[in-house]
C-alpha cells in the first residue's frame, strides 16, 4: 500500500544520498570505490548480446535506484576525478541470505515439506549466483584489474532457471521433492541471458 511505497521511495533515496556521500568523500581522499550494482539495471531485455556495454532499461524500482547511483559515480568520475569499480551481481543466495528471499523461502518450504505457493505459473526466468563465487570473482578481478579506471563487470551464472526449476533444483539437493502450487497471476517477462564478457 501507500506506506510500503514510502518506505520503498525512502529507501531508495537514502542509498543515492549514500553513494553520493562515498562517490564525494573517495574522490577527495583518491581513493577507488567499489559499487556492488545488480544485473537489474538491464532490465527484461531479451537480447543480450553487448556484455557490459549493453544499453540499461531497468523495469524494477530496484534496478532503476542501483543505476541511478551508478550515474552518480559516473558524474563524479567525470567532474572530481573520481575511480571506481562497477560489479552488476544476479540475485546472489548462500549464507546470510535473508529468509525471505525466494532461495531460502523455497528451501525452508521443502524442508518443511510444506508446499511452495507461487504467485505465477513459475515459469519466469531469473539469474542466480552463489555468494561464495561472488566473492571469488570479484577478488580476482580486482587483482587482475588493480582498480583500472571505471570500469564495470557483470558477474552472474551462465545460465537462467524459472521459478519451478529452481524449486526442483533446491528438492535434488535436500533429497526431498517440492510440492510447488502454482498461482493465477500471469509471469512477467523472464531476464535475458547476462552476457560475462570481462569476468
Amino acid at each position: 500500500g501507500r506506506i510500503r511505497a514510502e518506505k520503498i521511495k525512502d529507501g531508495i533515496s537514502a542509498e543515492i544520498i549514500g553513494t553520493e556521500n562515498f562517490a564525494r568523500a573517495t574522490a577527495i581522499e583518491k581513493i577507488p570505490l567499489i559499487y556492488a550494482s545488480s544485473i537489474r539495471v538491464y532490465g527484461t531485455q531479451e537480447e543480450m548480446n553487448n556484455g557490459e556495454t549493453q544499453l540499461t532499461h531497468p523495469t524494477h524500482e530496484y534496478g532503476r535506484m542501483k543505476r541511478e547511483c551508478e550515474k552518480v559515480l559516473q558524474a563524479y568520475a567525470e567532474n572530481q576525478g573520481l575511480r571506481f569499480t562497477v560489479f552488476r551481481m544476479a540475485a546472489a543466495y548462500g549464507p546470510g541470505m535473508p529468509r525471505d528471499f525466494v532461495v531460502a523461502a523455497f528451501l525452508e518450504s521443502i524442508i518443511s515439506s510444506k508446499p511452495i505457493q507461487l504467485l505465477t505459473h513459475g515459469n519466469l526466468k531469473r539469474n542466480f549466483i552463489y555468494v561464495k563465487d561472488v566473492a571469488h570473482i570479484m577478488s580476482n578481478l580486482i587483482d587482475r584489474w588493480q582498480f583500472s579506471t571505471n570500469e564495470i563487470f557483470n558477474i552472474a551464472h551462465s545460465e537462467t532457471v524459472t521459478l519451478k526449476e529452481l524449486a526442483r533444483l533446491i528438492g535434488v539437493v535436500v533429497e526431498k521433492e517440492p510440492v510447488i502450487k502454482e498461482g493465477i497471476e500471469v509471469d512477467g517477462i523472464s531476464e535475458g541471458q547476462i552476457p560475462i564478457k570481462k569476468a
